[in-house]
């Protein structure tokens, strides 16, 4: 089921995964573009650390959010229904899923930084 307002777009894991690995892996265009937009912006106080622009979150791990022990950042999205895809260039890791739920819309991203966090 999706969300009309959503735009209605269903997708698997596995299709998430192939996106994430061509958007940003140079699949889909040059990414030294990436480079180039760095408008980012901070989203309002409750979406706290995250930055948002050029179409997906930029979400830093160095900061007081993991109590300055992590490095670097994720880049992806979260969806409001629980939805979330997001690439880590620190360890070359790309994490997708589904949690299926729409109460806590902030648990994707954190569970996403507590994957990365943990990744060797």
């Amino acid at each position: 089921m999706s969300s009309r307002g959503s735009g209605g777009c269903v997708t698997t894991a596995y299709e998430m995964m192939i996106f994430l690995k061509a958007f940003f892996g140079g699949g889909l265009f040059d990414i030294s573009i990436l480079d180039e937009l760095s408008s980012y912006n901070r989203l309002q106080t409750s979406m706290w650390p995250i930055c948002y622009g050029s179409g997906y979150m930029r979400i830093p791990l160095n900061g007081l959010t993991t109590l300055f022990m992590g490095k670097g950042e994720l880049k992806g999205h979260s969806g409001s229904t629980g939805s979330f895809a997001f690439y880590y260039p620190t360890k070359d890791l790309f994490i997708v899923g589904d949690l299926n739920q729409m109460k806590t819309p902030s648990l994707p991203v954190r569970l996403s930084m507590r994957i990365a966090m943990m990744a060797k």
